[in-house]
């Protein structure tokens, strides 16, 4: 046998023992992903460049624990008819077998996609999805990989800015209104919202929707002194706007003492696919002025402006936007207000 026969038999021996193409790596990668904090339902997935001939494997994919919740693990198409058996137990890291009848025919991409979901509040920046995978064909033989790592992204905190309106009142006031309004309506289709208030400054008295929310659901919870509940939802999300959301209309208590007050507020929004939106949130302030009873214009100052509107409320009853002018407090405006008003007019 001549030395060129001697050589065709032994690249044929040495083919059909290894398998067509089992000296080529097959590389094993990681998405990566970028992502807000709070962020749920984010989709990393564990990708081959070939899948022909891969009938079976084991991956181990590690995560910041500190940032992300492992949820759940599903094969995609490629191995359709595999035996795929996750195992999410041990926070920091997601460990996955696979096994096939037969080997892939032919393709690429991913291979398994694992859900996760990021913590609210985590930091900005770059962190590690480290992977170690290995392969092997209908046969049981190894097929080679090289492995590339990825990169997790988290953005910096931005999103929506959910806030609650500032108001300057006077005590008895009646139908103050608080605004609880967002910088970018676009895309909200659901959210939940707490309100708190000083309860002994304040009563709630109704909750309404703006025409940002025409259509969605809006179910108020007034129950509970000191906060106002508001959940939200809709069947598609808001095409376009900005502004308020949701209005609380409160009265203040006649004997309301001045000062400023928190307008506390909790926030979560989604949009049409249940996906997180991420939300900063601004508190309110409630402010009653320190100043003269009888200023009733707030100016700053007892003067003939503020004569003529106690003159317009003289002699009616003290209630709805006319309490303030009862500066005796006896639930009427006459001549006992009257003379308190004299007595303070020009300071």
């Amino acid at each position: 046998m001549t030395r060129k026969n001697l050589l065709v038999v032994a690249f044929l021996a040495v083919w059909i023992t290894l398998g067509p193409g089992a000296s080529e790596a097959v590389t094993v990668s990681v998405s990566n992903v970028s992502v807000d904090p709070g962020q749920s339902g984010v989709v990393v997935s564990v990708l081959v460049d070939s899948a022909r001939g891969i009938a079976g494997g084991n991956f181990t994919l590690t995560y910041p624990a500190e940032v992300l919740t492992a949820k759940g693990v599903r094969g995609t198409e490629l191995v359709s008819g595999f035996l795929v058996t996750p195992n999410l137990q041990t926070a920091g890291q997601v460990r996955v077998s696979m096994a096939g009848a037969v080997g892939i025919g032919s393709g690429s991409g991913a291979l398994v996609a694992v859900t996760f979901d990021v913590k609210g509040g985590v930091s900005a920046g770059t962190y590690e999805l480290g992977l170690e995978a290995s392969l092997k064909d209908e046969n049981g033989r190894a097929i080679p990989v090289a492995v590339k790592k990825g990169v997790l992204t988290v953005k910096a905190a931005g999103g929506r800015t959910v806030s609650a309106s500032d108001l300057i009142v006077d005590p008895g006031q009646a139908g103050v209104v608080v605004s609880i309004g967002v910088d970018d309506a676009k895309g909200i289709a659901g959210g939940n919202f707490t309100l708190t208030y000083p309860a002994e400054i304040v009563t709630a008295k109704q909750v309404k929707a703006t025409e940002l929310l025409t259509g969605f659901l809006v179910t108020p919870n007034t129950q509970t002194a000191g906060q106002v509940r508001v959940s939200l939802a809709g069947a598609s999300g808001v095409v376009t706007g900005k502004g308020a959301l949701i209005t609380v209309t409160f009265d203040v208590k006649a004997g309301a003492s001045p000062g400023s007050y928190d307008l506390g507020l909790e926030a979560s929004l989604k949009d049409e696919n249940g996906r997180t939106i991420f939300v900063t949130v601004k508190k309110g302030v409630l402010t009653i002025p320190a100043k003269p009873p009888a200023d009733f214009n707030r100016d700053g100052e007892v003067n003939f402006d503020d004569f003529f509107l106690f003159a317009d409320a003289f002699g009616r009853k003290a209630t709805g936007q006319y309490a303030k002018f009862d500066l005796s407090g006896n639930g009427e405006v006459d001549f006992d207000d009257f003379f308190v008003f004299a007595s303070a007019f020009g300071k």
